[in-house]
């Protein structure tokens, strides 16, 4: 029996997740430092929306650093740069920089590749310090808008914005995340980017089902290892390793959502299970709710009230 009275959560936990491995010879444990546990978790944030991130960013950013939580997923606006060095000052935060400028007008709207060199120059020159990694567009299956060719642009977006990091003077030693896609086939389609990324990139829903869970939901859930050993070799036939850029359960739940409680210890599940297969950082989706009127508003660890939810207090818990 373990006994976690006497110890920190963190390390509590630790051991929870080896007591409940399957039973392996003392030759196939790997030890690791629970700090480097600490160091796989990240929340995506959206400083540049209007809403409740641009009305409550003192106390958003407060409970952030209350979290325990060292990295943010955010986009190159100069709103999120301003954001990202107070981050950065005040609780040592870093933010994975997702990039991908659209051509003017209204979104969605496909990329524009003319501006890659721009969106790297306000990185080196507003927001360099605060640099976790570069990451390539989110989820352009979604967002191409009138690109026909949309496949193609985003393959060649990618190659081109790895070319530029490592061509850099002050960005080449910045790692480099492919892009993330919102349909599976799309991995296909686009295929292999091996040389161009350092990191593939990996948005792992479960919606109803717990994260451990092995097979397939009608939601569109596929397990942890048809993600590893089905869908990332598409984007990275070596192995490379993997950031989970997004993932995380909705509390939404006239609408594939769960109950805040089952959020509370899913998302415990998610950081320490995903950590254990080998993924870099894992990103919940995403730190409030934005309350939109289903459910995409509802993933935060708080409420859109600002209140905590079990996910919350659950994660710094975890990390204190």
């Amino acid at each position: 029996m373990i006994i976690c009275s006497a110890l920190s959560p963190i390390r509590c936990w630790c051991l929870l997740m080896i007591a409940a491995s399957p039973m392996i010879s003392a030759e196939t444990i790997t030890a690791f430092q629970s700090d480097s546990f600490v160091e796989s978790i990240g929340v995506n944030t959206h400083w540049a929306f209007t809403g409740v991130y641009s009305n409550n960013y003192a106390t958003l950013r407060n409970k952030l650093g209350e979290s325990g939580i060292r990295y943010v997923r955010d986009g190159t606006f100069s709103d999120v740069f301003t954001r990202a060095n107070d981050l950065y000052n005040s609780f040592e935060i870093k933010t994975n920089m997702l990039t991908g400028r659209w051509i003017p007008g209204y979104w969605p709207a496909p990329l524009d590749p003319t501006q890659i060199d721009a969106e790297l120059n306000d990185i080196k020159t507003l927001a360099l310090q605060t640099v976790a990694a570069i990451e390539a567009p989110n989820e352009y299956d979604h967002s191409h808008g009138p690109d026909a060719d949309w496949v193609s642009t985003i393959r060649n977006y990618s190659m081109l914005l790895y070319n530029k990091v490592k061509a850099d003077p002050l960005l080449k030693n910045f790692s480099v995340i492919g892009p993330s896609f919102g349909t599976f086939e799309t991995y296909h389609a686009v295929g292999s980017l091996d040389s161009y990324i350092d990191y593939g990139n990996q948005h792992m829903y479960y919606w109803t089902y717990w994260p451990g869970f092995s097979g397939f939901d009608s939601n569109g859930s596929y397990s942890i290892d048809w993600f590893l050993n089905t869908l990332a070799p598409e984007q990275s036939p070596s192995r490379k390793p993997i950031q989970a850029t997004e993932t995380g359960h909705t509390t939404f739940t006239e609408l594939g959502g769960i109950s805040e409680e089952a959020d509370g210890k899913y998302t415990l599940r998610i950081l320490a299970e995903f950590f254990r297969r080998g993924i870099y950082r894992t990103y919940k989706y995403e730190l409030v709710d934005q309350a939109l009127p289903d459910r995409e508003g509802f993933f935060g660890l708080l409420r859109n009230n600002l209140t905590e939810k079990p996910s919350f207090r659950a994660v710094k818990n975890l990390i204190s």
